[in-house]
C-alpha cells in the first residue's frame, strides 16, 4: 500500500487593515464592532486567529485610552 500524499500547509497572513483604536466613545463602539467582525471574517484561515483567546488579546489591545483603562 503507498503512501498517500498530505497537502502543503500554507502559511497563510492575515490581511486587511485593522480598526482603529477604541478609545470608549460609546458612540462609536457599534462601528469598532463591526469593523473588528468583518477584520476576523476576512481573516478566518489565519492559523493564529482561529483561537478565541487570541481574537480576545487582540480586541483587548484595540481597547485603549482613559475611558477604558480600568475595564480592559
Amino acid at each position: 500500500m503507498g503512501l498517500v500524499p498530505q497537502p502543503a500547509i500554507r502559511d497563510v497572513k492575515p490581511i486587511g487593515k485593522l480598526p482603529t483604536v477604541f478609545d470608549g466613545d460609546r458612540s462609536k463602539f457599534k462601528g469598532f464592532l463591526d469593523k473588528l467582525r468583518r477584520y476576523f471574517l476576512l481573516n478566518h484561515q489565519v492559523p493564529a486567529l482561529q483561537s478565541y483567546l487570541t481574537r480576545i488579546a487582540l480586541a483587548l489591545t484595540l481597547i485603549q485610552g482613559p475611558l477604558v483603562k480600568e475595564w480592559a
